[in-house]
């Protein structure tokens, strides 16, 4: 892989405060999805609602909460911002410059995306670590083997839909329709969510593991981590042999 083309990649995700936008957002929803969650309560009240009978907040809640912002603006946001990373502008003086040192897609690509990637896996480890360590401020005794299990497969599929947004578009050469349309995929997951047909193999299900956090185990959802890999082989199989 060409050292230079990911090393100047970087510099643009720098150059562009891409990087200091993307990393707002997620610390800022480590942070303060949680709480927002575990105050609901008091918030709705300050603010004169009527609704008296919230649920008392728990770990459950609380992750619930940061799978569902992670799943939708955030994710939007990052496959939005990598794609537009990815695709080549319609300028003519980029093509050449790009085209100069390869005709091959895959070579001009993959440096795109390994350096997008890279920084969204960087940037959700922290945020799982800064969104654990909220949780040992509200609760004194968590199961922190389940929770760590959950963040490590919402991981996976978080980066599964990353990859499938920009391989979309990358198709289309367009960074928001690939944005939108995996954002719909979520929303037609989260209707069919109650099937198990559908739970049992869609990787949407791997966006919000509560089930996971509630067991421990990921036996119920092997099939759903197997077809995610494959998923990221094929998206990556379909960008190797686009042309650029």
């Amino acid at each position: 892989m060409n050292m230079k083309l990911i090393n100047l990649n970087f510099k643009r995700w720098v150059r562009g405060n891409r990087l200091l936008v993307v990393t707002i957002l997620f610390v800022f929803t480590a942070i303060f999805s949680p709480i927002m969650a575990y105050n609901a309560a008091k918030i709705l009240d300050s603010l004169g609602s009527t609704v008296t009978s919230l649920p008392i907040p728990d770990e459950t809640s609380l992750l619930q909460s940061y799978f569902k912002n992670m799943s939708q603006l955030i994710l939007f946001v990052v496959v939005f911002l990598i794609s537009s990373m990815t695709v080549l502008p319609k300028s003519e003086s980029v093509h050449i410059f790009y085209l100069s040192r390869t005709k091959k897609g895959y070579r001009i690509y993959y440096p795109k995306i390994l350096v997008g990637l890279s920084i969204v896996v960087i940037l959700l480890i922290l945020n799982d670590v800064i969104f654990y360590s909220i949780l040992t401020l509200y609760f004194n005794e968590l199961d922190t083997f389940n929770i760590v299990t959950s963040l490590c497969i919402q991981l996976l599929g978080f980066f599964t839909m990353t990859i499938v947004g920009v391989t979309v578009s990358i198709i289309f050469n367009s960074s928001f329709i690939g944005a939108a349309l995996i954002e719909l995929f979520i929303f037609i997951g989260s209707i069919f969510a109650t099937y198990e047909w559908f739970k049992e193999w869609s990787p949407t299900t791997l966006l919000s593991p509560i089930d996971i956090f509630h067991t421990g185990s990921i036996e119920s959802i092997t099939t759903n981590i197997i077809i995610s890999v494959l998923v990221i082989v094929v998206s990556l199989g379909i960008i190797g042999i686009k042309k650029a």
